[in-house]
């Protein structure tokens, strides 16, 4: 899981921000955290705050150490507008079983690496300078590699990753690999107007032939059931022989899908879809959405987070501007975090407040009573 996330000179993040994963000490809604570290995780901040930029710095790793979809047109202007000269840094805290693995980097383009380290437990274990162009590794398995690395657009772990062999009972090695296998598994997506997606997968989709393609149109059915959303989705064959989705009203009353669904039903279908892939044998490892809410009434919002509270085996980062969502009776005040002038934390740690259970979160948060010193 991911415990601790710093990046810094990246687009309007000009000094360090940094987003700590570690959870409180709560003794209810305990499913919104996993071996001390906040599961699911809710991020506000005004407009402009910088909640899109963080979800894509979060995500440069994925760009960074695989060969996933990455919409490289969500990346201009890397670095911050003052210091455009000077690289962007990214420092990255994961928990593997009863390790931590740190991973420290800076780019000056987004497919560009120039320093990189890895450290496992405190321990570096890998360490890579560009100008230098020497790879230092203290990695069983890694003994016979190439240790001058010529391409410049090569990162040093990606190499490792493609070229080393790791003996199966090492745990150095099995820690690194816990790592990459986590990385390759990320997932971003956006529910605004497009259907954008970062990581987990090599290629573009087109969801509803996949869900019919693989008989999920019942399963969606079922889900929207679940929301308290009176509609059902059938596939036919169109005019031209192709199976297609249509709104099924009963009594031979069908309406194309596509051509009718509202940005709700939209973001809906793309929800489901990607939800759909905690049930299958590669979860993905850490989901976040960004503007996860936007069409959504403040009911199926509540439910949504539900859903990805009980995913246990994912780790979830969400962002919102809807304050109707802060409540104990959903998450906790560990998983809820304000960005705001470069800095976010969680409710927590921005109240000397004891939080209880009872208390309406919802109500302190309009109040002001969270706020950055």
């Amino acid at each position: 899981m991911l415990q601790k996330f710093s990046v810094s000179n990246f687009r309007n993040f000009e000094t360090t921000l940094t987003l700590d994963l570690h959870s409180g000490r709560y003794d209810f809604n305990e499913a919104c955290s996993k071996n001390k570290i906040v599961n699911t995780a809710i991020i506000y901040g005004y407009n402009a705050s910088g909640k899109s930029n963080l979800a894509l710095a979060l995500f440069d790793i994925v760009a960074t150490l695989t060969d996933n979809f990455v919409p490289f047109e969500m990346y201009p202007s890397y670095q911050h507008v003052k210091h455009q000269n000077e690289p962007a840094q990214f420092s990255y805290d994961f928990s593997f079983s009863s390790s931590t693995l740190s991973y420290r980097y800076s780019k000056s383009a987004l497919d560009t690496v120039l320093h990189e380290e890895v450290l496992i437990d405190d321990v570096s274990v890998l360490t890579f300078d560009r100008e230098k162009g020497f790879l230092e590794l203290a990695l069983p398995g890694t003994e016979s590699l190439e240790k001058q690395l010529t391409n410049p657009k090569l990162s040093a772990v990606k190499y490792v990753k493609a070229n080393a062999q790791f003996a199966a009972a090492d745990p150095l090695g099995k820690v690194f690999l816990e790592f990459i296998d986590f990385v390759d598994r990320m997932l971003l997506f956006w529910c605004l107007q497009n259907r954008k997606y970062m990581g987990y997968q090599t290629g573009i989709t087109k969801i509803m032939e996949d869900l019919i393609t693989h008989d999920h149109l019942d399963g969606y059915n079922t889900f929207l059931k679940r929301l308290d959303l009176d509609k059902v989705v059938v596939a036919k064959k169109d005019p031209e022989g192709k199976m297609v989705p249509y709104y099924d009203f009963g009594d031979g009353q069908y309406l194309p899908f596509l051509e009718n669904q509202s940005n709700g039903e939209n973001a809906l279908l793309l929800f489901y879809y990607w939800i759909e892939k905690l049930k299958e044998k590669r979860v993905p490892s850490l989901i976040c959405i960004d503007e996860f809410d936007a069409f959504y009434h403040i009911g199926v919002a509540k439910s949504l987070v539900q859903e990805f509270v009980m995913a246990a085996d994912c780790q979830v980062i969400l962002t919102s501007h809807n304050p109707s969502l802060i409540s104990n009776d959903i998450l906790r005040p560990d998983c809820y975090f304000l960005l705001q002038n470069g800095i976010v934390d969680s409710f927590k740690n921005l109240t000397e407040k004891d939080i209880r259970e009872a208390h309406n979160i919802e109500r302190m948060f309009r109040a002001g009573a969270f706020t950055h010193e």
